[in-house]
């Protein structure tokens, strides 16, 4: 422990004095490189420091020190105002034997796994020089005004590492500071704890007292606020015949254009859809439900995106005020009056196609009455009826009657 302790006072304080004797060779003049993209990026910048001192950088990977080589784990901390973390942007470069990818990620936590994180290859990395990277990292939500941590590492293994460029002027970035690990991420410290510690910083926006010596990585972290999907609109039939089986457009669209998910209650005490998804925004989702007793519905439906942040309630009023087959009770007849085209009778039932009928419905104690318009249907065990054809060829008729069983919606 005391060699370690040894070691990592060592490393701490001189480390950035050290590094200066290797220099890439484009730099060597210049003391400061401010940030200057020469891409595009449509995200808002949340946290940067950009500020990088010549020669002023800590290693990535297998390092080489005077009689020494250890291998280096690299972290920034920072505190994110915004909702959603997009990408990152660090000030690197490489050595000319490094193949191996280097690893980007996020914690919160410097001794805990990865939140998310992304390989960007050696090859999209300058050798011997610095350059801005863009690491795309998938978008991950985050707390606003918590602690995280850029991790960046490497292969263990020979002639294998990246080098950070930075600066020692703890005024460059007041929200967070460099760490350093080199037990493999088992323990890290920075320039104001020159002892290894598992913890990480509590502070959260809130610098502590003793940052004289403290270091700052170069970086940029792009972001974006989240808005929830819009109120789903749901669409379907709006008075249907319990027992038959019908289908709902359940459709939202999400301002970021994140995936979505949708919560749907059919309001009849049957279980739940439960966050059926992801699906594309703008995309519809169709869910067929039966309704197996008349009465009157509410369909609700919520959408979520991807970020778990959810709308408000759409609802759709439907009524199912007649059943399906036909009534055993003694009082159960249904009687019909209206206009209808495309009438065939078969055996005791018709069918026909509603252009207006109105029915009425007696079933035990129980009384429905509504009017069909523009529906394939079917009279189920006609007792008696009435015809007045008015078209030609049956195209359009008359029916007054009554059946003793039920209308079918074909």
């Amino acid at each position: 422990m005391k060699k370690t302790k040894k070691i990592l006072n060592i490393i701490i304080a001189t480390l950035f004095i050290f590094s200066s004797s290797i220099v890439f060779a484009q730099h060597q003049t210049q003391q400061n490189m401010l940030y200057e993209p020469d891409f595009v990026i449509f995200d808002e910048i949340d946290q940067s420091q950009t500020t990088y001192v010549e020669g002023k950088f800590i290693p990535v990977g297998q390092f080489p020190l005077p009689n020494l080589t250890i291998n280096f784990l690299c972290a920034q901390s920072i505190v994110p105002t915004l909702e959603i973390l997009t990408q990152v942007e660090l000030y690197i470069g490489k050595n000319g034997t490094t193949t191996y990818p280097l690893t980007v990620a996020i914690r919160d936590n410097l001794t805990q796994p990865n939140m998310v994180e992304v390989d960007v290859p050696a090859v999209q990395i300058p050798t011997e020089a610095f350059a801005w990277v863009v690491c795309n990292l998938p978008d991950y939500p985050v707390s606003p005004g918590t602690t995280y941590y850029i991790v960046c590492y490497t292969e263990n293994t020979t002639d294998n590492w990246y080098v950070w460029g930075g600066n020692t002027d703890r005024t460059s970035y007041p929200y967070g500071c460099a760490w350093v690990s080199i037990n493999d991420g088992g323990s890290w410290t920075n320039d104001s704890t020159n002892e290894a510690c598992s913890s990480t910083e509590t502070w959260c926006g809130n610098p502590p007292v003793n940052r004289a010596n403290e270091s700052d990585m170069c970086f940029v972290t792009y972001g974006r606020g989240n808005v929830a999907p819009e109120i789903p609109q749901i669409t379907g039939t709006l008075n249907g015949k319990a027992g038959n089986e019908y289908d709902y457009t359940f459709v939202t669209t999400d301002s970021d254009d994140d995936a979505v998910y949708y919560w749907v209650d059919w309001g009849d005490g049957c279980p739940a859809v439960e966050w059926n998804g992801p699906h594309p925004s703008g995309n519809p989702l169709i869910l067929t439900h039966t309704y197996e007793n008349k009465g009157d519905y509410v369909i609700s439906c919520k959408a979520k995106d991807i970020f778990e942040e959810e709308s408000d309630w759409g609802t759709l009023e439907i009524s199912m005020p007649y059943a399906v087959g036909k009534t055993d009770s003694i009082l159960g007849w249904t009687f019909i009056r209206g206009l209808v085209g495309n009438l065939k009778k078969i055996g005791n039932d018709l069918y026909f196609r509603t252009i207006r009928l109105h029915y009425l419905e007696l079933t035990g104690m129980e009384i429905g009455m509504g009017v069909l318009r523009l529906k394939r249907c079917r009279v189920n065990d006609l007792g008696y009826d009435r015809q007045l054809v008015i078209g030609p060829l049956g195209s359009l008729t008359w029916i007054v009657g009554f059946c003793h069983g039920g209308i079918t919606e074909l």
